[in-house]
């Protein structure tokens, strides 16, 4: 189910998870459906994002920086998989 993710929207790993680096990948079990994931390099710059406490902005910004890409190219592919991760189970929103 899609939600507006806003740019001060931040995110924290699901409860329900376990996660490893395994070279240059991340690779993440959801417990409570025994699936696997395995994250790109992409990925892997949002995740660590997400375990840092950034925001969708701060995100954002370092895809535009790291790919060389348009600020909204950047967003729209740090919203689109963030939602991913959220359907899957993956992530949880930070409400504070």
């Amino acid at each position: 189910m899609a939600m507006e993710i806003a740019d001060t929207t931040r995110f924290e790993p699901a409860k329900d998870i376990v996660f490893t680096a395994l070279e240059d990948e991340v690779v993440i079990l959801n417990l409570k459906t025994r699936r696997y994931f395995g994250l790109n390099e992409s990925g892997v710059l949002i995740w660590q994002a997400v375990q840092t406490g950034k925001d969708v902005a701060e995100m954002t910004s370092s895809m535009a920086e790291v790919y060389d890409v348009t600020a909204e190219d950047a967003r729209e592919a740090v919203v689109t998989f963030c939602q991913e991760l959220l359907d899957a189970g993956l992530l949880a929103l930070v409400t504070e």
